[in-house]
């Protein structure tokens, strides 16, 4: 059966932070595998635009906002009535922002009448500080400037302009240290991958609290462990049981009824399911500091079993592999080291490390979507609406256990 224009299509959920590494918001983009949605000249021919549109109007935005305001980057000739008018107004707001150089064009007045009519706020993106920007707080309510390859020290001397914005992000942020020094001039608002790469500066022991954790993860994943033996290490922490509970009755079945305490967890979750539950727990124990991390390894652990149920996998698997992903940055060391003193299968721990079978394919897709890149290759009997479908299913998955995991 032909592949769908429509189906080359896809949209990327990043976290916007505070200068705390809150998140405040988040910001949404999308890409195409062959078509360059940036380009500023032209529009998408009816095909590619009946397409998008499609796309626009079966998004969840609910499951997607999750609760916090939308930076939606669209391209200047996107922004238009028969796409703004899918967007719902959200009542966590809306921002609709476009390439900035848009705002020296015939039809920039077109654009910000569009979206006050459909009562959105206004934004830019892909500031380069090349030239003054022609600033009207009044209208242009958030600029995203990002950052050149050479990192932010190249416009060094443009910064003292944006200490006093209260809605400038710094966008592209690729490492910590980018992430201090926007932060020292000025900007209040971060987006880019800097939170998901391991500092690795010094070899530094673990806390004891994160040896207890790589300690049980290590239990779980000795083939001899039996439901006897989970349920004692389940009764010797507290808190632990009251978690895990909590976060496997946001997720029950209909007909399963509600589970009370963690014997009863036991008795009716079987071996398998509670393992992945308590895997579940120890991740957003362990990234405490950061939830956005657990939220990020969350939604890679979901979204890996959603495609290992697709090609018929192992989805307990798949799962431990996309939630695994991220203990290196959680604990600052090398993934290598974790895996081997965890003592992973094989499998998994080839999905780990070299995105190997179809564990490490789904992996290295969810990886290149967090980053806005699409041109991936698919498993066979996989297509991008399955893609698609897996991301939102995961983003609200990821959301819902935070939520349990807040309580």
């Amino acid at each position: 059966m032909a592949v769908k224009v429509h189906d080359t299509f896809y949209f990327v959920r990043q976290p916007i932070f505070s200068p705390q590494l809150k998140v405040k918001a988040y910001q949404l983009i999308f890409r195409a595998n062959h078509l360059d949605l940036s380009e500023d000249e032209g529009s998408l021919d009816e095909d590619n635009l009946r397409a998008f549109l499609e796309l626009v109007a079966e998004m969840d935005w609910e499951k997607v906002a999750n609760q916090a305001p939308l930076f939606i980057e669209l391209p200047p000739r996107l922004v238009q009535d028969a796409v703004l008018e899918k967007i719902p107004l959200l009542s966590s707001g809306v921002i609709v922002a476009t390439d900035w150089r848009a705002i020296h064009k015939p039809y920039w007045q077109d654009i910000e009448q569009l979206v006050t009519i459909y009562h959105f706020l206004l934004g830019v993106t892909q500031y380069d500080f090349s030239s003054p920007l022609p600033f009207d707080e009044s209208k242009i309510r958030y600029v995203r400037a990002d950052l050149p390859a050479g990192g932010p020290n190249t416009i060094t001397s443009m910064f003292p302009g944006v200490r006093d914005r209260a809605h400038w992000i710094a966008g592209n942020v690729k490492t910590h240290e980018q992430f201090v020094f926007c932060r020292y001039h000025g900007f209040k608002f971060f987006t880019g991958p800097f939170y998901l790469k391991p500092k690795l500066k010094e070899e530094k022991p673990l806390q004891p609290s994160q040896v207890r954790v790589l300690q049980v993860l290590r239990k779980l994943e000795d083939p001899k462990l039996n439901l006897n033996e989970l349920t004692y290490l389940l009764q010797q922490d507290v808190s632990m049981s009251e978690q895990v509970v909590r976060m496997a009755n946001r997720f029950l079945h209909e007909g399963e009824g509600y589970l009370y305490s963690i014997l009863d967890a036991v008795r009716r979750l079987g071996m398998e399911r509670l393992k992945l539950w308590v895997q579940t727990y120890l991740m957003t124990d362990l990234s405490d500091d950061l939830p956005e991390l657990a939220r990020t390894a969350l939604i890679r652990a979901q979204f890996c079993a959603c495609m290992g149920e697709i090609v018929q996998g192992d989805r307990d698997m798949f799962y431990t592999a996309g939630l695994f992903s991220l203990l290196d940055v959680i604990l600052d060391r090398p993934l290598h080291e974790i895996v081997r003193e965890l003592k992973l299968q094989k499998a998994l721990q080839l999905a780990l490390l070299e995105h190997a079978g179809h564990a490490g394919a789904a992996l290295h897709i969810i990886e290149s979507l967090e980053k806005g890149e699409v041109n991936f290759a698919l498993p066979p009997g996989v297509s991008p609406v399955q893609v698609r479908t897996c991301y939102t299913e995961a983003l609200h998955y990821a959301d819902e256990i935070m939520r349990a995991s807040e309580l």
